[in-house]
């Protein structure tokens, strides 16, 4: 499930399997450059992450376990090997 947002497709991971083939994606098409941003957010008003379409984080591979209630500025996620930084 993808969430559109400003012009942008941000994928919404649900699964270890879906994070794997991102990062094969990101190896075809983008050369290995750069990272993929993905549609974790954390949300300002619960102070919890989540998907950027509202779902609840159930799946996550972020390098370092993120705090919840996370802090008040608005993060993105991205990766570039499957593990996630915000």
């Amino acid at each position: 499930t993808c969430e559109q947002r400003d012009g942008e497709t941000l994928p919404i991971v649900s699964s270890e399997s879906i994070n794997n083939v991102l990062v094969q994606m990101r190896k075809l098409y983008a050369d290995g450059q750069g990272a993929i941003w993905i549609g974790v957010v954390c949300n300002a008003k619960t102070q919890y992450w989540q998907w950027e379409d509202g779902s609840p984080l159930v799946y996550s591979n972020f390098q370092q376990r993120p705090s919840n209630p996370c802090d008040n500025h608005v993060h993105y996620a991205q990766t570039k090997d499957g593990i996630w930084n915000s």
